[in-house]
């Protein structure tokens, strides 16, 4: 164990700063993932409505994303990093408070803006990584990077959960929504804490050139990821209106319930590794991929026997295995 734990200390402190900070971000990610459109559906907003909001933030996203990683080709990535840890809460509260005021204009711009901010730090975390670890650290730095997702939902959930029993009243979805972005500022600190020195590779070419990439190669890659993108798009993120509405699963229920999932999903990818040894690529993604697209299918039959008490235990269940 001990050197398991040496081997994730390699990879240097300023990789370790920039993994908390990312953590303090996921808590916050996490939190407006398992409440966000339960708050704003007791705020009155309908499903429809609620599901058009989200999809700024994403718009956001692709917006930026390929614009932004041909932008950072030889630039240092350290201000980025602190830019998104200081913008993303403001934005984060900015969104909570408009929501409560229903400006939906308001609403629409700061969640578009939240994801141009997210995306600078999530989109400059692999080439940090690549250009400042080296080879044979590279995949403790990337494990690490990785694991913050699955730690920072369980520790959100958790906490979501526990507040919630304590006083349902008191800790409204509003109230915890704000605390997360307080706690997400911790972020800061550490982004702060990111090495000025990094290293930075220029090749000399222009950046913005796309004829210098194998786009073929390049879609061909990207083509199955699309896809799983955007059936998971029109599904995960209002998973916690269908508990919500369909099972009566409030904040605090669903927030143990992704707590658990992930939870779960943090010990299984242990194996991951082994899988694809078995297996390999060409069997192990379309099987696991397929198996997803049956747990989600089984997940919104629920709807239909919602009536009966084990509906909801085997939603939580199919929710769980789609989350493999």
């Amino acid at each position: 164990m001990d050197e398991i734990f040496k081997r994730f200390r390699a990879v240097g402190r300023p990789v370790i700063n920039l993994v908390i900070a990312e953590f303090f971000l996921q808590l916050l990610n996490a939190a407006f993932f398992l409440i966000l459109l339960i708050y704003m559906d007791k705020k009155g907003y309908p499903d429809t409505a609620a599901a058009g909001f989200i999809s700024y933030r994403f718009l956001g996203v692709l917006l930026t994303a390929i614009p932004f990683g041909l932008l950072i080709k030889g630039l240092p990535l350290r201000p980025f990093f602190i830019a998104s840890s200081i913008m993303t809460p403001i934005l984060s509260w900015l969104v909570i408070h408009f929501i409560s005021a229903h400006n939906e204009t308001m609403v629409s711009v700061m969640l578009l803006l939240w994801g141009v901010s997210f995306n600078f730090f999530q989109v400059g975390v692999l080439p940090y990584i690549i250009r400042n670890v080296q080879a044979e650290n590279q995949t403790e730095a990337i494990t690490m990077n990785f694991a913050t997702w699955s730690l920072s939902s369980i520790l959100s959930g958790s906490i979501i959960y526990l507040l919630r029993t304590v006083n349902v009243n008191f800790f409204s979805e509003e109230l915890l929504l704000k605390m997360f972005c307080l706690l997400s500022a911790i972020g800061i600190f550490f982004a702060f804490g990111i090495t000025r020195s990094e290293v930075i590779i220029k090749d000399g070419r222009n950046r913005f050139d796309l004829r210098q990439f194998d786009w073929f190669t390049i879609a061909k890659a990207l083509a199955p990821t699309f896809l799983i993108a955007l059936g998971a798009g029109l599904t995960i993120p209002f998973v916690s209106l269908f508990f919500y509405n369909i099972h009566g699963v409030d904040s605090g229920g669903f927030s143990l319930i992704g707590a658990f999932a992930n939870l779960v999903v943090f010990a299984v990818a242990f194996f991951i590794p082994s899988i694809k040894s078995k297996f390999g690529f060409r069997k192990a993604v379309p099987f696991t991929q397929g198996a997803a697209v049956v747990m989600l299918v089984l997940l919104a039959s629920t709807e239909w026997y919602a009536q009966f008490s084990i509906a909801i235990w085997l939603a939580v269940l199919f929710y769980i295995a789609d989350s493999l």
